[in-house]
């Protein structure tokens, strides 16, 4: 901690400072009396004692949450940050895909759907994986790939039957000079107005149809947006779904900036602006593939049940992110009583420090009566440090109506 570390060093400079003064102007006994007084009675030993203690309480409850968390100091950013920006996966959907859509040109949809599959094979991304499962679940042939590329945020490239194959979206396919016709540029847009993800196929330099894909609102997206929102915060959602797609789900919730169509790289790029803009930023994400994000932004939080060391905090449902400010709150509100504690503490030395240096023979151990100090000081501060740090202090929107 660089506050204690400079506090530690000024203590041990002034204690030098008056020993040092003291052994030329006095003598060596008194100067050994005063530096050692000096010393105890301004050493930031209480304000380490209770950080510790605190900080160690709150990762006890924060552990039992079931929220891991990877540095205490990123528990304290999140009582300043201002701004949260989230992606679209398990945050305003439920990440849970389906085909809706499956319009081929010069294929059958069974071959459409097919030829996608074979492309997406080996892809970890969760529309590739549903393209695959309901290709499987129908009995479609699926080809192994003999070259197979996943490009992050944008689509798939296979090479199956000695033909390219690939699947993503549509601005990514067209920059590889594919040919799309008119007919298949209406429907992506009639598909992404509708609030469902389209993605292009193409074999070789055409391309061969358009598949729909569409997860559900959640329900609790609301009620998570309207809490920031209450809570003074502004939300921008960043995605690389289609502007049109965003727009259309959006409607009707709380949600201040949207930024569509972008890649894990062009969401950070958008956080670091809003930083330049003066904002403290928690990025929240339900997909480590926003590990750019996470880096760029004041406080990370991953949404995932799994371990992981991508962001602050890996928590199992958006809502805890209210109890991580909660916790964070009371937190910062012992550390400021524990501080003021110890600024007390030594406000009352004061007078013990000038009697010592003005005459030490008048005060009988000096280095005692400071160390009763810092005693009674430590006691006020652990006292203070073991309060319940948990409790509910966020206000329901619908409670403070």
């Amino acid at each position: 901690m660089p506050e204690t570390r400079i506090l530690l060093v000024a203590n041990i400079v002034l204690s030098a400072v008056v020993g040092g003064a003291m052994y030329f102007l006095r003598s060596e006994q008194e100067a050994i009396v005063s530096a050692l007084t000096v010393l105890i009675a301004f050493s930031p030993f209480n304000l380490l004692l209770g950080r510790h203690l605190v900080m160690r309480r709150a990762f006890e409850l924060i552990a039992g949450l079931g929220i891991k968390m990877r540095e205490p100091k990123s528990l304290l950013k999140l009582c300043t940050i201002d701004t949260v920006t989230f992606s679209m996966n398990r945050m305003i959907t439920t990440g849970e895909y389906f085909i809706t859509d499956l319009v081929p040109e010069g294929l059958t949809q069974a071959g459409l759907l097919s030829m996608a599959a074979s492309a997406e094979r080996n892809a970890t991304h969760p529309l590739g994986r549903k393209i695959v499962e309901t290709a499987e679940q129908r009995g479609l042939r699926i080809d192994t790939p003999t070259m197979f590329n996943e490009l992050d945020g944008v689509g798939v490239e296979a090479l199956i039957n000695g033909t390219t194959v690939r699947v993503g979206r549509f601005d990514w396919i067209k920059s590889e000079g594919v040919r799309i016709s008119n007919e298949l540029r209406t429907k992506i847009d009639q598909i992404a107005s509708k609030s469902r993800t389209p993605l292009l196929m193409s074999m070789g330099g055409m391309a061969r149809g358009v598949i729909g894909l569409k997860d559900e609102i959640d329900d609790r997206a609301k009620i998570f947006l309207d809490r920031l929102k209450y809570n003074g915060i502004e939300t921008m959602l960043l995605t690389a779904e289609p502007k049109k797609k965003a727009n259309a789900i959006i409607k009707g919730l709380s949600i201040s900036e949207v930024r569509a169509a972008l890649l894990p790289e062009e969401k950070a790029r958008e956080i670091q602006l809003m930083q330049a803009r003066g904002k403290i930023v928690a990025a929240i994400s339900s997909e480590e593939r926003d590990a750019p994000a996470f880096s760029a932004a004041d406080v990370s939080v991953l949404i995932s049940n799994d371990d992981s060391e991508a962001a602050d905090f890996v928590i199992v449902d958006a809502e805890q992110f209210f109890e991580l400010r909660e916790i964070a709150a009371k937190v910062k509100k012992i550390l400021r009583w524990n501080r003021r504690l110890v600024l007390a503490s030594w406000a009352l030395m004061l007078p013990l420090i000038a009697k010592t240096i003005v005459d030490a023979e008048s005060v009988p151990m000096p280095p005692l009566i400071a160390t009763g100090g810092v005693l009674v000081c430590m006691i006020a501060v652990v006292l203070n440090s073991r309060q319940s740090i948990f409790r509910r202090a966020v206000v329901e929107p619908s409670d403070a109506q």
